[in-house]
């Protein structure tokens, strides 16, 4: 790791957007103090917001290929975490076996941070290509590095978590200079796909009613209850028969 670290000089680094990024994780963690201020959540908060400035500073001082060129391994390591979470390691809450408890470092969730190490890895396939269009197995070959985590993800099950994964491929395709061909097959595809899905889901029982009302509140907000209540699994002031913080106007 110390040759990885490069000699920085301070006044290239970008203070403004790193503190405005600070501040804006600070102003969540108080408003989750305001919404359970009994609880241990805003603290834990607190100590995650500490690790990640600490991974932020070590980043910022590195040398971003070295980096890539580590991308196989923390890929690697990031689908073992993953598949640690179905094992009896695994902690089950809300019905999702999601999480991960291990000795010492104690309980989190590996589906977020596994983001990073794919991210790395679809930038070490395509950075390598050659100049030009993308060919089709090109595209195949980054679907099936998403397809890695996005598997195990489903299997927790946690399909909320996986299609967070989508828009990472996305991007990148986007900036390889993807033909506009595939951009519309996909485009069409999932026109017919989604609302496919999701009406399976809905007779099969996959998708709940809570998360119904979650999708019902986007496409028709005239809906949602003009009384405030909260979708299940989103607790408010006082607990979850509280109330959350609503725009007056």
């Amino acid at each position: 790791m110390v040759a990885i670290i490069e000699k920085k000089d301070l006044r290239d680094f970008d203070w403004l957007t790193s503190l405005l990024a600070i501040a804006i994780a600070c102003f969540g963690i108080w408003q989750i103090h305001n919404a359970l201020p009994s609880e241990s959540y805003w603290s834990k908060q607190i100590i995650g917001l500490g690790i990640a400035v600490v991974a932020f500073l070590v980043v910022a001082m590195s040398d971003y290929r070295r980096i890539i060129d580590l991308a196989p391994f923390f890929y690697g390591f990031g689908l073992l975490l993953l598949a640690l979470v179905l094992t009896p390691l695994g902690v089950e809450v809300n019905g999702q076996q999601a999480w991960l408890k291990l000795p010492l470092i104690g309980q989190f969730q590996p589906s977020e941070f596994v983001k990073i190490p794919t991210v790395l890895m679809l930038a070490k396939y395509f950075g390598g290509r050659r100049s030009g269009s993308l060919s089709i197995v090109e595209v195949l070959v980054g679907v099936a590095i998403l397809a890695g985590p996005v598997v195990l993800i489903m299997l927790e099950p946690d399909a909320g978590q996986a299609i967070t994964y989508f828009p990472l491929l996305a991007a990148v395709l986007f900036l390889s200079a993807i033909k506009i061909r595939y951009v519309v097959i996909v485009l069409v595809a999932m026109a017919v796909l989604i609302p496919s899905a999701y009406m399976i889901g809905v007779k099969t029982g996959k998708i709940k009613r809570y998360q119904q009302e979650r999708i019902n509140a986007i496409i028709d907000p005239d809906s949602v209850d003009p009384r405030g209540r909260l979708p299940h699994g989103q607790i408010g002031h006082h607990g979850q028969q509280g109330r959350a913080f609503r725009h007056k106007g």
